[in-house]
């Protein structure tokens, strides 16, 4: 079977998953392909390519622009009776009944890598893929709607991701020296804000949720990408790269025995101890990332249910600081409830942890997340949620007591770090707050984001090209382009 992967393109890094995807498929002897909608003749590339099924992988609110393309796509082809649409990715997991837009054939449910090859092998015999475990399928009487398989026990058994075929056609993200991998899968975290909670309940009973790769099959995908691409630094963008304390050990005595390549990955507050940050520290850690997400006690522990006090949070960045290693903070603004007296106290938290970087976004009250029903029950958003944005760092979109403090909020997110930075102009700032120059304030943030993560966390060599690209490509990455953009 010809299957063909669709993307916005221009990310700032790999999306991964279908990558995967695309490897699982590709060891089972089917043909896949990439159009990315930037790319040249993205119209003739799937023409030439003719699939039998197209695929979307795809998070809340781009959803919307990949179904108009979908249906765009299918009135080009010549034959729209027999090309099929798949959806998946972190928005048909948790809204499978997006199924019934128009043109949309099958959406998968959580985890894909065994149950697309299953899907794809009864599609071409031609016999019950309606009934493959993991999708819901369109029919003529109805949708089917089939319960999901047990989690890949083994991750070993995966397929790398397949690199080259997003490489094939993103010439900026080859040359990235950047390059993130995946350790394992799984949180144990139930945060409000997050989709992870219903995650468990689709898997309830279905297997363990939190497995790691072994350091042996790991190692092995990094040479992979050390003999094949430019590389001076790699992402682990798991959740949490400290939760198993045997798994962190092997790795630390491994890794640097093999490769030289300083890396960053995501901690907890809660798992940093002076041991872990050591290991890090000996393997070739050079940042982390952490959550400290709200300063306010209450919105922190009981909001957001981030059980971490004020001070295990300040001595983890203590501990992150004391081993060398560069800490970058991730924060939210703008929760429901919040006002900016209680947003300015994940400023103030922010100072006393002290990062090398201070991210921030505006809390997006996302459908079946527990805070995003709250927020609709208390009456903090009266829009529907399903027409919610897809970024996270232009505007909120909650009811705040006045319009004026909920601009102060939005303003205050694009000069967060620089506060954090210099503590003493924070009058001068919260006085900008206040003007309207939205735009022009929006253009500082995203130019003092990038000059300052690479300047103060990821410190690695980029000539004035790829510079030039990267400032680009972060300054114009926030949306998809319109179907009248998409290059022919």
């Amino acid at each position: 079977m010809r299957v063909m992967f669709i993307n916005k393109g221009e990310t700032m890094q790999e999306l991964l998953g279908p990558l995967y995807i695309a490897a699982a498929l590709k060891k089972h002897g089917h043909s896949v392909d990439l159009a990315l909608l930037t790319q040249k003749n993205f119209w003739q590339s799937i023409r030439r390519f003719n699939p039998d099924i197209l695929t979307y992988s795809t998070t809340t609110g781009l959803h919307h622009d990949y179904l108009a393309l979908n249906r765009e796509l299918k009135k080009r082809s010549d034959r729209p009776d027999r090309v099929l649409s798949i959806f998946g990715g972190p928005h048909p997991t948790f809204f499978p009944e997006m199924i019934e837009h128009e043109g949309v054939d099958a959406v998968c449910i959580g985890e894909g890598d065994e149950a697309i090859v299953d899907f794809v092998e009864r599609f071409e015999r031609g016999t019950d893929f309606e009934q493959t475990p993991n999708f819901w399928v369109k029919t003529r009487t109805g949708i089917i709607k089939n319960q999901v398989r047990p989690l890949i026990e083994d991750l070993d058994s995966i397929p790398f991701p397949d690199r080259e075929l997003l490489y094939a056609r993103d010439a900026f993200l080859r040359r990235n020296p950047v390059k993130t991998v995946i350790t394992g899968r799984g949180c144990p975290n139930k945060c409000t804000y997050c989709f992870n909670h219903s995650y468990h309940k689709i898997y309830h009973k279905k297997g363990k949720i939190i497995r790691h790769r072994s350091v042996p099959n790991l190692m092995l995908e990094i040479k992979e990408i050390v003999d094949r691409y430019p590389l001076a630094m790699l992402g682990f963008v798991d959740d949490n790269f400290l939760l198993t304390p045997d798994w962190l050990e092997e790795f630390a005595q491994t890794y640097p025995s093999s490769f030289s390549v300083p890396f960053y990955c995501g901690v907890h507050a809660a798992q940093v101890n002076e041991k872990n940050v050591t290991l890090l520290k000996k393997a070739g850690c050079q940042a982390v990332y952490m959550g400290i997400e709200a300063g306010d006690d209450y919105i922190r522990t009981e909001l957001l249910k981030r059980r971490m006090s004020r001070d295990q949070i300040v001595e983890a960045a203590r501990l992150v600081r004391s081993a060398g290693l560069k800490l970058f903070a991730q924060n939210m603004l703008g929760f429901p409830g919040s006002t900016l007296e209680t947003d300015l106290r994940t400023l103030l938290l922010n100072i006393e942890a002290k990062p090398s970087f201070s991210w921030v976004s505006l809390y997006q009250p996302y459908p079946r997340t527990e805070l995003g029903e709250y927020a609709v029950k208390n009456g903090y958003y009266q829009g529907n949620l399903d027409e919610l944005m897809p970024s996270y760092h232009l505007r909120s979109e909650l009811i705040f007591s006045s319009e004026a403090e909920k601009k102060q909020i939005e303003r205050l997110h694009h000069f967060f770090d620089a506060m954090v930075k210099f503590p003493r102009l924070m009058p001068f700032f919260l006085f900008l707050t206040r003007l309207p120059f939205d735009r022009t304030y929006l253009v500082f943030y995203k130019l003092w984001f990038g000059y300052n993560v690479r300047r103060r966390v990821f410190r690695y060599r980029l000539d004035w090209r790829d510079f030039l690209a990267t400032v680009w490509r972060f300054l114009h990455n926030t949306h998809m382009p319109r179907l009248s953009q998409i290059k022919k």
